[in-house]
């Protein structure tokens, strides 16, 4: 089996389907509103950037899950 690491251009809403745990990740960041289509339609760089998070930490604990 392969497994697919999250990079920084997929989508919130991919991350959630793939690894549902990461919501306790991206909340503790204080990424929210994850259940609305504006944020899941943003990539994880995007949503990091936005909120001026660094993406490698986010990425690296996500993909850690």
């Amino acid at each position: 089996m392969v497994i697919k690491l999250i990079t920084k251009d997929t989508l919130i809403a991919d991350i959630l389907v793939k690894k549902p745990a990461a919501v306790q990740i991206l909340r503790s960041y204080g990424i929210s509103g994850l259940g609305y289509t504006d944020t899941q339609r943003k990539s994880i760089f995007e949503a990091c950037q936005s909120a001026r998070l660094n993406t490698d930490e986010i990425l690296y604990k996500i993909n850690k899950l």
